[in-house]
């Protein structure tokens, strides 16, 4: 007599989205359910930059998007205007009945704050770029190509490198440039 297990085979997946507007917290299910299996007791667990416990959201058996501010993570009163999320590692967890055996966990380095005011620089430069000579265009393009890389640099440690004080310290070099362009300490620039 041969006896056959089956064990749950939910492929579990989620995607939080480097969204632009900056008070949202945009996550997504990507997941792959195993139609033997009914899908139960779904919970997002949420820990933002500098809190030091998760914060659970039981959500809806088929769930596609879920939409977070800043009231979700008790970070702003409801009765107050919502503020940005924090820029930083956000870790994450989804699971998924049985819980324990069906969960899956990682690191978001948020950067919507750092992207934005780089946007913003970009574009301040793009509306003067005539004043500038040819030399010192190819030396703020290339600081500009540097900062991006550590911005870049600091996802990829913390969600693929899952190197939390790496990320933290390329965010916060590409913060100090991006301060020192904006302050006209960049040699050639003058925004």
């Amino acid at each position: 007599m041969s006896v056959t297990f089956f064990f749950c085979m939910h492929k579990l997946d989620i995607i939080p989205l480097q969204n632009k507007n900056c008070k949202t917290l945009v996550i997504q299910d990507a997941s792959i359910y195993d139609i033997l299996f009914p899908v139960t007791n779904t919970i997002l667990e949420i820990k933002p930059p500098g809190q030091s416990c998760f914060i659970p959201f039981n959500l809806l058996t088929g769930w596609c998007s879920k939409t977070f501010n800043c009231v979700d993570f008790n970070l702003c009163c409801l009765s107050d205007e919502i503020s940005v999320l924090p820029d930083g590692i956000w870790e994450i967890k989804y699971s998924v009945d049985p819980n324990v055996a069906t969960m899956i966990e990682g690191s978001y380095m948020r950067v919507c704050q750092l992207r934005a005011q780089f946007i913003k620089t970009i574009g301040v430069f793009l509306s003067n770029k005539h004043n500038y000579n040819k030399k010192e265009i190819e030396q703020i393009e290339k600081e500009f190509m540097e900062i991006n890389s550590l911005i870049e640099y600091s996802i990829f440690s913390a969600e693929d490198l899952l190197d939390s004080t790496s990320a933290i310290e390329l965010y916060n070099e590409a913060s100090t440039r991006l301060k020192r362009f904006n302050n006209g300490n960049f040699s050639g620039c003058c925004i």
